[in-house]
């Protein structure tokens, strides 16, 4: 008798001549071609058992405190990037308390915010901390005014002065970057100068 083996293609021996001649099977003479299919059966089911059985390459001497990394194939995708905020368009604000909400709700930021009693220019006005001012005007000509009043307040001091004009809005800031990102989400202009 031979070794034991683990292919499971060298477990049973089936051995078949002509069609006229009886089927052995193991060594044991039968004439049926039934017993024929039910050993091929055994013999596939037997295979697939072994092959589910045998241990799987990429996980063999893993840590069992730790899941075997998974396959590349079925890795899941990579995180989608957050789209920047999606432009708005022109608008106006019938508040600073509206423009602020606005902002947030677009993930620009500005809070906590502080309102500042009685503005010189501006309608209603908000101080949103980290040097961000949000206000509204009655009209554009005062919004777009209130850069000019900014630098004028601010000559000679060397600051960078960074605003979003609106239609009746401004939004300034000391980061240039979020004071562009409020003009792209809002369709208003974009100024900057050293007062």
């Amino acid at each position: 008798m031979a070794a034991p083996t683990s292919d499971p293609s060298a477990w049973l021996i089936i051995r078949v001549t002509q069609p006229t001649q009886p089927v052995t099977l193991s060594g044991v003479t039968n004439p049926k071609p039934r017993v024929l299919v039910l050993a091929l059966i055994a013999i596939t089911v037997a295979a697939a058992l072994v092959s589910c059985a045998q241990p799987d390459t990429k996980t063999v001497g893993a840590r069992r405190d730790r899941p075997a990394s998974p396959s590349p194939s079925i890795a899941p995708p990579p995180p989608t990037p957050t789209p920047p905020p999606r432009p708005v368009g022109p608008v106006s604000f019938a508040s600073a308390a509206e423009l602020v909400a606005a902002l947030n709700s677009h993930g620009l930021p500005c809070g906590p915010a502080e309102t500042v009693e009685n503005p010189t220019y501006a309608k209603t006005m908000i101080d949103c901390g980290r040097e961000v001012v949000a206000a509204t005007y009655a009209t554009h000509q005062q919004a777009a005014n209130a850069f000019k009043n900014l630098l004028t307040f601010a000559a000679g001091t060397g600051i960078e002065i960074h605003m979003a004009v609106g239609v009746n809005w401004t939004v300034s800031g000391d980061d240039p970057s979020y004071v562009q990102r409020v003009a792209e989400t809002f369709g208003a202009e974009y100024r900057s100068a050293r007062a």
